[in-house]
């Protein structure tokens, strides 16, 4: 508890030893087995706080794992390198690092053994969508001109000697039907590259390698943005004060950034039409939303911060 301020509005703390032994029991005997290959949970604590920079939100969960959540989420702390190279104007951003086993682990989780025989059956699923996912990912956001669809672009690193592209595209050619895809992906050019192009009507899908990453994006722009050298999100001033403001640490287990005042720029230029004064007056101080994860030995952080100035 003497980790957050003295003059946090509030400030919790759960005894995970004594909640455990209540939940146990309370359910039937017959369960107690599955229920004690969660794990087991020493503490959780939270508090909430206002500062000069912003409103802040923590909450520590000290304990450790058992079988059934060993492996279910097994991603690993990272240093994000693309926010180096995804461009500055995004306006909302989601990063995560993939692992191996983190899907085919799966099969043989515990937590499902109920289903294990229809995880078997999808098994080269897992192997293949688990392969394009192996390094650093993020999915972002950003202004697309005049047009009233932002573009939205999804890039993956994909484990050392996968062709992200080619690996996708046999995967929806042979599961068009399970994903109820209106026609089968056809080969194009977009913005130079040699890419794929799924034609929803009212708007297209693409998909193709950009250097070693997988990137699929709704417009061409998001492959000319990162086939050139933009300025970064990394370099936007507004993302830094954010990150800062948050107290966000170089490595975590995955994190969101949303830029507030630019959303609602954006939101307001397409719409075409003004905010009422009082909505935006009151929408103004309002700069950005930072959530990350953060881990240590036998603890998860997860911290949410609204940036105010």
């Amino acid at each position: 508890m003497s980790n957050y301020p003295d003059d946090a509005l509030v400030r919790f703390y759960l005894d995970g030893p004594r909640v455990m032994d209540l939940a146990r029991s309370e359910i039937d005997a017959a369960d107690r087995d599955e229920f004690d290959k969660l794990g087991t949970l020493d503490w959780l604590a939270s508090g909430l706080s206002v500062t000069s920079q912003g409103v802040r939100f923590d909450l520590n969960v000290h304990g450790k794992a058992g079988p059934a959540l060993k492996d279910a989420i097994p991603t690993k702390s990272f240093g994000s390198a693309l926010t180096h190279e995804v461009p500055r104007d995004a306006l909302a951003y989601f990063a995560f690092h993939g692992a191996k086993g983190m899907l085919t682990g799966l099969e043989d989780n515990p937590l499902f053994s109920e289903d294990v025989s229809e995880l078997h059956r999808y098994a080269g699923v897992f192997k293949s969508v688990e392969s394009l996912l192996q390094g650093e990912n993020a999915v972002y956001v950003r202004p697309a001109g005049a047009r009233k669809i932002p573009e939205v672009t999804f890039v993956a690193e994909p484990a050392a000697g996968t062709n992200g592209a080619a690996t996708l595209d046999r995967l929806i050619k042979r599961y068009r039907t399970q994903l109820e895809l209106p026609a089968q992906p056809k080969s194009s050019r977009v913005a130079g590259l040699p890419s794929h192009t799924i034609d929803f009507g009212d708007y297209k899908v693409h998909y193709a390698n950009v250097g070693n990453r997988l990137v699929i994006t709704n417009l061409a722009a998001g492959f000319r943005a990162l086939k050139g050298n933009p300025p970064s999100l990394a370099d936007s001033k507004d993302f830094q004060d954010s990150v800062d403001s948050s107290g966000m640490p170089d490595k975590t287990q995955g994190f969101v950034y949303v830029n507030i005042k630019g959303g609602v720029d954006y939101a307001q230029r397409l719409a075409n039409t003004k905010i009422p004064g009082e909505i935006k007056r009151n929408l103004r101080p309002l700069r950005s939303v930072v959530e990350y994860a953060a881990s240590q030995p036998s603890e998860l952080q997860v911290t949410f911060f609204l940036h105010i100035k």
